[in-house]
């Protein structure tokens, strides 16, 4: 009987290890953790109605989370689950982090392009007429 409890065991142990996929690939999963962080930092520039600056507005957070989970084709649980999978792979979640930061510095030298191009386009320039 003892054999059949320590072969359950195994079994069991087994199955749970095969857990070693992560549920959203890396690469998706950076490109919603950019969104999510990027939802994050305008929700603490949205003015809240009490006027404190730099708390998160909730409001403007919760519907921009749904628009990023909606463009990225999924719900909350999944992406809870694959977010539990990556804290419990913790280098894993270091290579998605690695992602997220160049996403990042990618979207704001894009930024930092366009607001150039459109400062240029709308410079202007005064003649001394005397």
């Amino acid at each position: 009987m003892k054999f059949y409890y320590f072969l359950l065991f195994i079994l069991l142990f087994a199955i749970s290890c095969q857990n070693e996929v992560a549920p959203l690939p890396s690469d998706k999963m950076a490109n919603i953790l950019s969104d999510l962080h990027m939802a994050e930092a305008y929700a603490q520039l949205v003015p809240k109605d009490n006027g404190g600056y730099m708390s998160k507005n909730i409001d403007t957070l919760k519907i921009l989370y749904g628009h990023i989970y909606k463009k990225h084709d999924m719900d909350t649980s999944t992406f809870n689950q694959a977010l539990g999978w990556y804290k419990k792979h913790p280098l894993e979640f270091d290579k998605v982090y690695e992602n997220v930061l160049e996403v990042l510095s990618i979207r704001k030298e894009i930024a930092k392009d366009s607001i150039s191009e459109t400062s240029d386009s709308t410079k202007v320039t005064f003649k001394d007429t005397l």
